[in-house]
Order: structure tokens, then sequence, then C-alpha cells
């Protein structure tokens, strides 16, 4: 699965951007970022220096640990979510995330309707 690219914000962190993505922060997490090549040559030599505007790529597929859990944030969409954990935001990866049934219950009948604080549970790939 190719990597996704993901503009720095104001405020980013590896470890926050490899939260996002992977549903860890932790140093192994972090550095999947950083040590990819294309990473490395736009951060420079200091991973705790990136800047808005700065274009990285995350690698691909991520491991997603059994039973990780999400908290929805404003803006947040299915695929979206789908697109961070599985690197693939089709119908079939979000699907995925909306028909665990603990999911359903949470989200309700409408998968267009996710709301900000909501738990789900993602299934590993």
């Amino acid at each position: 699965m190719a990597p996704v690219t993901y503009v720095v914000r104001e405020g980013d962190t590896l470890s926050e951007i490899a939260l996002r993505y992977y549903g860890n922060g932790d140093k192994a997490s972090w550095e999947r970022i950083y040590n990819v090549p294309h990473n490395r040559n736009v951060i420079g030599p200091n991973p705790n220096l990136i800047r808005p505007g700065e274009v990285l790529l995350i690698p691909f597929p991520c491991v997603v640990p059994p039973d990780c859990e999400y908290k929805v944030k404003p803006g947040d969409t299915l695929s979206g979510i789908a697109l961070h954990f599985y690197g693939d935001a089709t119908k079939e990866s979000w699907d995925r995330i909306y028909n665990n049934p603990r999911n359903r219950e949470t989200i309700g009948p409408d998968p267009n309707l996710i709301k900000p604080g909501q738990m789900l549970l993602i299934p590993a790939p």
C-alpha cells in the first residue's frame, strides 16, 4: 500500500502525527515516519523541529493493535479514519469500522453522522 501525504500544521509534532495515523505516538511510531528518506530530507537532522507546510509521507500499512480505540475529532469522517488506520478510504475499509457492533450502536443508523468525542473500536485490518 502506498504512503499517504500529510501537510504539517502549526503545533504538530512527529509523535502527535504518529498517534493520529498509527494510534501510538511512541518513539518507534514517530521514528517510522521520520526514517522515510523523503521525510528526513524535508525535516533535516532534528526530528523535534518540523515546520508548518512541510509535506511528509506516512508509510503504510500501519499496524492496528487488536481493540484499538479512537476518539472522534471535529471534522472526522469514517472514510478519513479508515484512511488514517488502514491507508485506504474505500467503502470496504470504512465499513470495517462501521460494521463493528459496538461502533454501530455508538454511531447509529447513519455512518455519515459521527460526532466528536465518540469512542470507536478500530478493528485490525
